[in-house]
């Protein structure tokens, strides 16, 4: 019968390990499967503000139309408008109407590439209407206007 060394027994004990260990690295199983998730589009990103730039004086009854005109500002630069609409809210002066203004035309709308976010508007107007009465309650008035972009 033949003797072992400790070293034989060490080195024996070293490769059982060694390929035990190899042997595990290399084993796996496969297999297939499934699975779902959600992701959700963020309405508050495509907010538009509705800018009018300049302000309009010399309105007078029956006078010429006065131009309107702005920007588009959005948090999202990938917004399109493909209609913008005015109407006249309220006038700061004591029996001068909203009914006393008009606003007309169609708006020409620029949605220029998202890179260089430079969106217009203009084609606009608003005219002080000559009603044939007494209109002085109207000058001087501030007439505030409301915009809506869709």
């Amino acid at each position: 019968m033949r003797k072992y060394s400790k070293r034989t027994a060490i080195v024996a004990v070293t490769a059982a390990v060694l390929l035990g260990t190899a042997g595990g690295a290399y084993a796996y199983w496969t297999s297939t499967g499934n699975g779902s998730g959600t992701a959700t589009a963020d309405a508050a990103a495509s907010t538009v503000t509705v800018n009018q730039t300049g302000s309009v004086a010399g309105l007078v009854p029956g006078g010429a139309a006065l131009p309107l005109s702005g920007t588009f500002t959005s948090t999202n630069n990938n917004v399109v408008v493909t209609a913008l609409s005015a109407t006249v809210a309220s006038v700061d002066k004591t029996g001068c109407l909203a009914k006393d203004f008009v606003i007309a035309g169609t708006a020409v709308i620029v949605n220029d590439t998202p890179a260089t976010y430079s969106k217009t508007w203009s084609g606009l107007t608003i005219a002080l209407k000559n009603t044939a009465a007494n209109q002085d309650a109207c000058k001087d008035a501030k007439v505030t206007i409301t915009y809506a972009a869709k």
